[in-house]
């Protein structure tokens, strides 16, 4: 096992792991998994850790729901009150589909989408040919 902080790493033995551990270092098997964290940081590693995941998760999960608000509120300033008793009404959200789904529901509305065969190329196709059917 090894001994690391900052630019310092020591091959190190099981008995010698508490005393590194306590001076700040780091413990990391052989195979370079953490196994603890060196004392003296303001937060334990594992809460920082934690933390910058959850927050990760979040920030796409943010970018995910304001990409859709935003096609929710093309579609309603497109629907001009027609509401959701309209026949071309769909309650399904397209922006959260694959790209499997996306071609089965354009292939069940006869939207034709060519050759395209990207995610976002075909979410265009539909989003124009909704467009034009209003």
């Amino acid at each position: 096992m090894r001994a690391t902080k900052g630019n310092k790493t020591y091959t190190i033995t099981e008995q010698e792991k508490r005393r590194y551990v306590e001076a700040g270092y780091d413990i990391q098997s052989d195979s370079g998994e953490t196994i603890s964290y060196g004392r003296g940081r303001t937060v334990p590693m594992e809460q920082y850790v934690a933390l910058e995941e959850k927050y990760k998760n979040l920030d796409e999960r943010n970018a995910e729901l304001a990409a859709r608000c935003h096609e929710l509120e093309e579609l309603l300033e497109s629907r001009d009150g027609s509401g959701e008793n309209s026949p071309d009404f769909d309650s399904r959200n397209i922006s959260g589909m694959s790209v499997e789904e996306l071609k089965t529901y354009a292939e069940e509305r006869q939207i034709d989408i060519g050759k395209t065969t990207s995610r976002d190329g075909i979410l265009e196709k539909i989003k124009a040919a909704m467009k034009q059917d209003s």
